[in-house]
């Protein structure tokens, strides 16, 4: 949300970072993130865009093993906490 004009362009990028670097999969939240799935999605890598934090959560858990890392990376006005909080729950 910190972006201004670069917001468009900046979020694109990042899809093709995903790319270019092998991520496994992103998940985006809100219309900005939608941009960066976009672009990871064309270059062939698993990507999802869901409404809420809580959405996140329910999508990946079922699907973390111990090994994984998980980078969870937004403006602070998104409150991602909830994602950090719900990954780790019972853990």
């Amino acid at each position: 949300l910190e972006l201004g004009l670069a917001a468009e362009e900046e979020h694109s990028r990042i899809g093709r970072l995903c790319v270019e670097h092998d991520i496994y999969w992103l998940v985006g939240i809100g219309r900005w993130a939608a941009l960066a799935v976009a672009e990871a999605a064309a270059g062939g890598l698993r990507a999802d865009v869901v409404e809420s934090a809580e959405e996140v959560v329910s999508l990946i858990r079922p699907e973390l093993v111990a090994a994984d890392v998980v980078l969870v990376k937004a403006s602070r006005a998104m409150g991602l906490e909830q994602v950090v909080e719900g990954l780790r729950a019972d853990v």
